[in-house]
């Protein structure tokens, strides 16, 4: 199944304007947060779900590049826990760094 791109313009006082979603007519037609959801279960929304970055090799750095364009929720997983890290990201949102004080291997998820 192709995935495909939507947008959403988010008013939190108003109404979230929905487009690329098969029910919105019009680039500016109002859609319902369930049927957004629905969406976006069925069709990954448009590739902004969660990745799973592996590191097999311990550095004190860890760069990920994931080109979404925006800062994105970066968790680490080293030997099966959640751990905290130091995580930065680049001014263009499309590389994340995590930061270790010593050398660690394990796995990011970004989403």
């Amino acid at each position: 199944m192709a995935k495909k791109r939507i947008d959403a313009d988010f008013d939190f006082g108003g109404t979230s304007k929905i487009t690329g979603l098969p029910e919105a007519e019009d680039a500016g037609d109002a859609v319902s947060l369930e049927t957004m959801q629905q969406y976006v279960a069925e069709n990954g929304g448009g590739g902004t779900g969660s990745t799973v970055y592996t590191f097999n090799v311990a550095t004190t750095q860890w760069m990920i590049t994931h080109n979404r364009n925006r800062v994105v929720n970066v968790t680490v997983i080293i030997d099966g826990e959640e751990v905290d890290a130091d995580i930065s990201h680049s001014l263009d949102g499309n590389v994340s760094y995590v930061n270790f004080g010593s050398p660690q291997l394990g796995k990011a998820v970004i989403s």
